[in-house]
């Protein structure tokens, strides 16, 4: 057995998708070796469906729950309590994971740290456009002020750190994720490596408006942080900074 198949759990949530989740499985049955265990959480899929995922990526011998559809964060949390690994990576029916050896580096690379992640392939669904996002070297300060997300798609976290966290916390239907992330960026820095570990394709969250995600983010700096020096005034000021970065940035 490799490294990924004993330490790393990918967990694929998917509401009436098949064709983006055969997306997801494709990326994986791709490895010639050394797979990490597959669970995916699934809700409005029919028999005949589930029959066919089980089919034609027999080889991942995906563990499937079937669920009631109640939002992404709380499939994610469910698949999250049934993770038996150290590690677990998350991605949505869609994403796509594109190295075995850059996963492998990652996974060795983290090796007793609480978090990890690596570069991350954006697509444009509309005109295809690929562009690749890194965050390196890691900056919380630009992460808590939402200048400078972490890819979630190429992130590795420690599974049972995420269970003490709560898991991700529902009231946070957009960022949960970003959350989480600030909550072990507040206990550890995250081990990166340059390489790209997933892709992503745009929409949803990132066709927000820049005051969206700025609302989002100072919420959850303000629950895990406080305000920013303990000063509400610096803090006022840093976030109407944030905004107007964004807007210039979006032009």
């Amino acid at each position: 057995m490799g490294i990924l198949n004993t330490e790393l759990t990918v967990v694929t949530c998917s509401k009436k998708d098949i064709s983006g989740l055969k997306k997801t499985l494709k990326s994986l049955i791709s490895f010639p070796s050394d797979l990490p265990k597959v669970i995916l959480v699934l809700s409005d899929y029919s028999k005949s469906e589930i029959e066919s995922i089980n089919s034609e990526f027999n080889r991942l011998k995906p563990e499937i729950f079937q669920i009631e559809a109640a939002g992404i964060y709380n499939a994610q949390n469910f698949g999250l309590q049934n993770v038996r690994t150290r590690l677990i990576m998350i991605l949505n029916g869609g994403d796509s994971i594109l190295s075995q050896a850059s996963t492998q580096k990652l996974v060795q690379k983290i090796g007793t740290n609480k978090w990890g992640y690596g570069s991350c392939e954006l697509v444009n669904p509309i005109n295809g456009a690929v562009r690749i996002y890194r965050n390196y070297p890691y900056l919380r300060f630009l992460h808590r002020l939402g200048l400078k997300f972490v890819p979630h798609p190429s992130v590795l976290v420690d599974t049972e750190q995420a269970r003490q966290y709560g898991g991700f916390d529902l009231k946070h239907n957009i960022s949960a994720d970003q959350k989480m992330l600030l909550q072990f960026a507040n206990d550890s820095r995250p081990i990166t490596v340059v390489e790209t570990i997933s892709s992503f394709e745009l929409g949803g969250a990132s066709s927000r408006n820049p005051s969206e995600i700025v609302e989002d983010f100072a919420n959850i700096s303000h629950e895990i942080f406080g305000d920013f020096l303990g000063i509400k005034l610096i803090d006022k000021f840093l976030w109407r900074v944030s905004l107007l970065a964004r807007v210039i940035l979006r032009r």
